[in-house]
């Protein structure tokens, strides 16, 4: 175990580029997560979803990025590092046809913060199940691919459209391009749309609350002029959609039938038709979500509903709206609340989560995750940072993503069992100042490896087991006292059944 913590410290501090973090797959330069609170006995079992990633410019090593998988204590489970090309991100747990799987996408995310490309489900083999998205007319944005049945889903897409900015002052062109958000439901297996919705119909740029950034934008396709930027969709079992507007401060409930704005709510320019507590108010906002009042010990009341979102009150740090800090949100909304003629109820905070540590605002990205536990799993976007809170709010575990490099856009927690179709990986070395061979082995993405046998063998041929040692880690290493030309080891579960092995020749060095 001493020898794991030294390499989360090292590689959270100054680990350098060219050197691999676990010598058995020394090809992965995976994400590692730097834990700094952590009590077992109040944190939820299940495993945790990221995706560090990066806009724009990436660098040639990729290093630290990708879809990655950690236990319950932050230890790796699975890196994905190299799994795909492009920009990975929206990593998340979800249920296909079904069956408990995984989705990301995968895509160019431009540096205006708008992503262009498709969305990959894999399964627990880490296998490619589906690709979704490659049928459309469009390619699709990163922010969102939310399951709202067994075989579909809703995602979010940006299309730029021309746009006469004539009439606005600061426009750097007066004929430019903005981005139009859209609603797409579609079929997951065939990519047929079930349901569009274009936001300039409904949703005028006026009420945008970055009008300033025409002063950059506006003038190309691919910089287009984000008025809305829509980062979250729902469908709820009514068939109607919870959207939230990062650029308007603003969440909409949109009618799934004809696609008009049932209500807004939010404190930006297009007003509000929810009497909002000061204390409930939020601004530049992430993941919004209905929960069950089951989910936070609430009981079933008609008229009322409850959602979470990440509330990050800020774009930068001289752009803040109510508060110099973001935070996790519950928000109770009472349509029996009397409020004045023209506002359907009563808007009030339940609880909110805070970050631990000195990291104040989050001026992109987040999530907030009810867990089945009675915590609260939150995601603190720019900064990094991940923390597990019990309901009260007191946090029991955080961690920091690498060196604060790379952020992972959403992160989640879910029960998860990995089945990897490749073998264990197993590097023997020879040390002869002290006359001792070292193994290191690993299998990247295993989660029902109990136990491991090791065995040495000097012909590759007849080998003997030397001991039983129990899985401590991502990898686990075993000094052995002499010379041994090769072998092996075996990962086992924990009724000792094989469940795969691996076989190398020892290298001296």
């Amino acid at each position: 175990m001493k020898r794991v913590i030294y390499l989360l410290s090292l590689l959270a501090g100054t680990f350098a580029l060219d050197q691999a973090p676990y010598l058995s797959r020394a090809e992965l330069l995976m994400s590692v997560l730097n834990v700094t609170i952590h009590d077992a006995d109040k944190v939820s079992d299940d495993h945790i979803f990221l995706s560090p990633w990066s806009t724009g410019d990436i660098k040639p090593s990729q290093a630290y990025l990708g879809p990655h998988i950690f236990a319950s204590d932050g230890e790796l489970v699975w890196s994905g590092y190299g799994y795909s090309p492009n920009s990975v991100c929206n990593f998340m747990p979800i249920e296909y046809q079904g069956q408990k799987a995984v989705s990301f996408f995968e895509g160019d995310v431009a540096g205006t913060g708008v992503g262009f490309g498709t969305y990959r489900i894999i399964d627990n083999t880490y296998q490619t199940v589906k690709k979704v998205g490659v049928k459309s007319s469009f390619l699709h944005d990163f922010h969102e691919f939310n399951p709202s049945g067994a075989d579909t889903a809703v995602l979010t897409t940006y299309r730029p459209v021309p746009y006469d900015l004539s009439n606005y002052d600061k426009a750097m062109v007066d004929h430019g391009w903005v981005y139009e958000c859209m609603i797409m439901e579609i079929n997951t297996t065939t990519d047929e749309i079930l349901f569009e919705w274009n936001s300039l119909d409904h949703v005028d740029i006026d009420t945008s609350m970055v009008l300033e950034d025409l002063e950059k934008s506006g003038n190309s396709t691919m910089n287009g002029f984000d008025y809305m930027h829509m980062n979250a969709i729902e469908k709820d079992d009514i068939g109607n959609y919870l959207i939230s507007a990062r650029h308007l401060w603003t969440l909409f409930y949109i009618d799934g039938n004809d696609g008009h704005i049932i209500w807004h709510m939010g404190r930006g320019k297009s007003g509000s038709d929810w009497n909002i507590d000061d204390n409930a108010t939020f601004a530049y906002q992430h993941h919004a979500r209905w929960i069950k009042p089951e989910q936070i010990n609430m009981p079933k009341e008609d008229g009322v509903r409850y959602l979470t979102l990440f509330d990050n009150e800020g774009m930068s740090p001289d752009r803040m709206a109510f508060r110099n800090h973001s935070r996790g949100l519950v928000l109770k909304l009472d349509s029996t609340k009397n409020t004045r003629d023209h506002e359907i109820g009563k808007v009030s905070p339940v609880q909110e989560f805070l970050i631990p540590g000195d990291e104040k605002a989050s001026t992109s990205q987040g999530s907030v995750q009810p867990l089945d536990n009675g915590n609260f799993f939150i995601n603190w976007g720019s900064t990094s940072v991940i923390s597990e809170h019990l309901p009260d709010g007191k946090p029991v575990f955080k961690a920091i993503i690498n060196a604060k490099e790379y952020p992972s856009y959403r992160g989640f927690k879910a029960p998860f069992e990995g089945n990897p179709t490749d073998t264990p990986a197993l590097l023997s070395r020879y040390n002869k100042d002290s006359n001792e061979t070292t193994l290191y082995f690993s299998w990247n993405g295993a989660t029902k490896v109990s136990h491991w046998n090791v065995y040495t063998s000097d012909n590759g041929k007849a080998f003997q087991r030397l001991e039983t040692i129990d899985n401590e880690g991502f990898e686990m290493t075993c000094n052995i006292t002499g010379s041994y030309k090769w072998a092996k080891v075996e990962a086992l579960d924990h009724s000792h059944n094989t469940l795969a092995s691996q076989t190398a020749k020892s290298y001296t060095g």
